[in-house]
């Protein structure tokens, strides 16, 4: 077990070890109760790994985050001078739009709780994420959120879909009583 308190790391410390072999990494169980990549606070992180033949597996990836927890598999493998890697799990969170904000990803999501289901696979090691070669799938689910502060154009674009509702078949009942209220709140 190798346990830490916390580790902060930034792009520069993944780099340096981009042609680390994951064949030579032994039996591992990682726990590290505050971990930051960047300006990201991700929370707890728990990992156990194997090796396996020509590479490394992932048998328990666990990052309980304040907004959100992250469970998954992978494998990471070389094979030759070529080094693959894949992750498959799901991403929980009862406020998407706080687990947005904490990873720096968006501002523009209000509340929502949901889940993202994921199985991808890209060329490269198992923490450095190669976006040009990332392939796989990614399945969103979100409910009771709100997508706001959007920009002038879009919100102006979306401007005619509130029109256009207006006049909606599923909206009828409620505009014959004259309640617009979905019309004219944020999001």
């Amino acid at each position: 077990l190798f346990n830490l308190q916390k580790l902060y790391l930034t792009d520069a410390n993944t780099k340096k070890y981009s042609n680390f072999a994951p064949q030579n990494i032994p039996k591992l169980h990682v726990v590290i109760n505050d971990l930051h990549y960047g300006n990201k606070a991700l929370g707890k992180l728990e990992v156990q790994t194997q090796p396996a033949g020509n590479g490394l597996q992932v048998m328990s990836l666990v990052m309980n985050a304040e907004n959100f927890i992250l469970e998954g598999t992978g494998k990471w493998m070389q094979v030759g001078k070529v080094m693959q890697s894949f992750l498959q799990g799901k991403c929980t969170s009862k406020n998407a739009g706080d687990a947005l904000k904490q990873l720096h990803f968006t501002e523009s999501m209000a509340k929502g709780s949901g889940i993202l289901t994921f199985a991808l696979e890209w060329h490269g090691a198992f923490y450095d994420i190669d976006t040009p070669s990332l392939n796989g799938s990614v399945k969103v689910n979100i409910q009771k959120g709100r997508i706001i502060n959007l920009g002038a154009k879009t919100e102006a674009e979306m401007g005619i879909g509130r029109l256009l509702s207006i006049l909606g078949l599923q909206t009828l009942p409620r505009r014959l009583t004259l309640d617009f209220s979905d019309l004219i709140k944020d999001g």
